[in-house]
């Protein structure tokens, strides 16, 4: 698993544990941080709950980056 993490996907940082179910099914639970991932805490997410009130382009640009590289990262493991 650590091989695959860090050499595929470029992973930096992770965490995982293997569970089994009852019947004998296994799972993986995880966490992790990927070398090319925007960094979510420039993104001031409160903006979104703003109303009205318009959202500044750096904003707009920060969360449009971020929605697209999870849409990647989404779509790499479950392609269509």
């Amino acid at each position: 698993m650590k091989h695959f993490l860090i050499h595929l996907l470029g992973v930096q940082h992770f965490w995982y544990r293997y569970e089994w179910q009852e019947r004998g099914s296994g799972h993986v639970h995880g966490f992790l941080w990927l070398k090319d991932a925007p960094n979510v805490d420039e993104i001031d997410w409160k903006v979104l709950a703003g109303g009205d009130t318009p959202i500044p382009q750096e904003q707009e640009d920060r969360i449009k980056a971020f929605t697209m590289y999870l849409d990647w990262a989404t779509s790499l493991k479950y392609p269509m």
